[in-house]
């Protein structure tokens, strides 16, 4: 805008100057004076027209205007008398256009000062806040250790009085709230979380057998995200394979970790909890044996045999599983009954028995639910 006005201002002068300069010549130039009267002579006048006249009219002729002698002669006329003052209205409207430019000029100076001010203004108070910060953190840590001192001053005071004895249950009591307070605002959490839940099917299963299915359904239902992995060589399993696959099905294992396994799953289950370190959620263990009883063929006993005698650090399992049930039939027709209890009972899992319910294969099975549902 700036660049528009100048050159505005700049063409004005361009113009105004060369009429100036004209105007300045004719002021001091002019008609030549008369040599012997010193008078300007004007020009004869000459007629523009003539009368036209029919034959036989009478013509009339004007006569002629007489010629000015010295002595009748009007004043004479001078250049600065009948001339128009072109310099004067020349030099005002440049004075004007200068007056225009020199008052935007101010009023965007004026702009760009009161900008400035702004900005400046807002700078200030930014340091205005972050040293009341400043102060007002150094007033809470004061406020702390008056606290404490104080506290600390009546403490010594009242030592081996009652009210030292009061002031010791009050302290005490303090800690256990804050205590409590931490375990409530964590049990929030966990409940608000919703579970990822891994099920591991059984020796010669897959996901779409017994009461998986429904239990997939049931759960996601509640919001839960549910994974039933299909395990390797489902008909010959394998410790390691099988502790890969939950492995894999798990990924990073966290509190918010939940395992659910049927049978043999149950076993991969714990064999992979003792192999990590950071805690999961809990564990919910369906027909679940450390030993089986009733095994029909001598192949099924060598693929049973791995599993059953290779022994299971339960310490290390209880360090990263804070919660587990397990769910057993009492007419499970694999055996070991009270043996698998005690163990179970060993790992510190809280024990439901059904009446009559075999190896628990049924198509739903809502315990499952229930259990998750009380972690």
């Amino acid at each position: 805008m700036v660049f528009y006005f100048k050159r505005i201002v700049l063409s004005l002068l361009l113009i105004l100057t060369p009429v100036l300069i004209i105007d300045a010549q004719g002021s001091s130039g002019g008609l030549p004076p008369d040599s012997s009267t010193g008078v300007t002579t004007p020009a004869e006048a000459v007629p523009t027209s003539r009368a036209t006249t029919s034959p036989g009219a009478n013509v009339v002729v004007p006569k002629p205007t007489p010629t000015p002698t010295p002595t009748e002669s009007a004043e004479p006329i001078s250049p600065e008398s009948s001339s128009i003052p072109t310099w004067e209205i020349a030099l005002g409207g440049l004075a004007g256009l200068l007056a225009i430019y020199g008052a935007y000029q101010m009023n965007t100076k004026s702009k760009s000062e009161e900008k400035d001010e702004k900005s400046r203004c807002a700078d200030i108070k930014q340091l205005m806040n972050k040293k009341l910060e400043e102060v007002t953190d150094l007033k809470a840590q004061l406020q702390d250790k008056l606290k404490e001192s104080g506290r600390e001053m009546v403490r010594e005071q009242l030592s081996g009085t009652p009210e030292g004895a009061t002031l010791a249950l009050i302290e005490t009591g303090e800690k256990e709230y804050n205590r409590l307070k931490g375990l409530f605002e964590e049990c929030l959490l966990e409940f608000d979380a919703k579970k990822k839940i891994i099920v591991i099917h059984g020796w010669s299963g897959s996901p779409e057998d017994n009461w998986l299915p429904w239990f997939k359904s049931e759960a996601s239902k509640l919001g839960h995200s549910v994974i039933v992995p299909k395990m390797t060589d489902t008909d010959s399993p394998h410790i390691e394979k099988w502790i890969e696959e939950l492995s894999k099905a798990v990924g990073t294992p966290d509190h918010n970790t939940y395992l659910v396994g049927h049978s043999i799953g149950c076993q991969t289950i714990l064999r992979y909890l003792e192999k990590i370190d950071k805690p999961i959620g809990g564990a919910v263990f369906v027909s679940g044996w450390f030993n089986l009883e009733n095994i029909e063929s001598k192949e099924e006993e060598e693929i049973a045999k791995p599993w059953i005698e290779t022994p299971i650090d339960l310490e290390k399992v209880k360090k990263v599983l804070p919660k587990s049930t397990l769910i057993i039939s009492d007419n499970d027709p694999y055996g070991a009954f009270e043996e698998n209890k005690k163990k179970f009972t060993e790992l510190g899992s809280k024990i439901v028995v059904l009446h009559d319910r075999g190896h628990i294969t049924d198509e739903n099975c809502p315990e499952v639910i229930e259990e998750l549902d009380k972690f």
